[in-house]
């Protein structure tokens, strides 16, 4: 079989290109149906009524809809199709199908999927320091399900009241790294501040 990932179909021999797997379809009769499965990869472009995703196919200009799509899995990581939005690339596994005009992948399933790319802002920090565990700058972009993983440093007579994600504070694990998840635009909030706690000295 083919190996997956690649423009080619998953179980025959051939190597092919997602165009050449377009015109597969286009050569089909109405409702006729391959017996191999192919896989295809693009970006969503729209949803039929039953949140079918139409995908422009890599390297085409052709739509192709995802009729039926199943969850899949790839790698160890599991594919939700009713977690994709407008936007998101996707590769589908499946036989191909014509239903009257519209070109199909039928009744497959979703074993990739990777969000348009999601701004990340980390508003402006004082009393204090971010910093990005591994070190480098802080992510400016990412995709849904990144993690982002920091420390905040609180100067001298300051402490952390509070961080939060997209408004939802999230606390800092034993080691005192705080991990925020990207889902949409993201934005991050340090609040950093004075201490109260007034030390008396003997």
């Amino acid at each position: 079989a083919a190996e997956t990932h690649s423009n080619k179909c998953v179980n025959c021999d051939n190597e092919i290109t997602f165009e050449e797997i377009v015109a597969i379809i286009k050569g089909l009769d109405h409702k006729e149906e391959t017996t191999d499965t192919y896989l295809l990869k693009g970006v969503v472009t729209d949803f039929d009524s039953f949140h079918n995703p139409y995908i422009t196919v890599e390297g085409t200009s052709d739509t192709v809809l995802c009729y039926y799509l199943h969850e899949g899995t790839h790698n160890g990581v599991t594919y939700y199709p009713e977690d994709l939005d407008i936007g998101y690339t996707i590769t589908v596994v499946g036989p191909l199908k014509k239903f009257n005009s519209d070109l199909e992948i039928d009744n497959g399933n979703l074993i990739g999927a990777i969000s348009p790319q999601r701004t990340v802002t980390l508003e402006a920090v004082t009393n204090g320091t971010v910093n990005v565990v591994g070190g480098g700058s802080f992510p400016t972009t990412a995709h849904d399900g990144d993690k982002i993983s920091f420390t905040v440093t609180a100067n001298e007579g300051y402490k952390v009241a509070s961080v939060t994600v997209n408004g939802t504070a999230i606390t800092a694990d034993a080691d005192g790294t705080y991990t925020a998840t990207v889902n949409g635009n993201t934005t991050i909030k340090v609040e950093i501040v004075e201490d109260s706690v007034v030390v008396i000295p003997e």
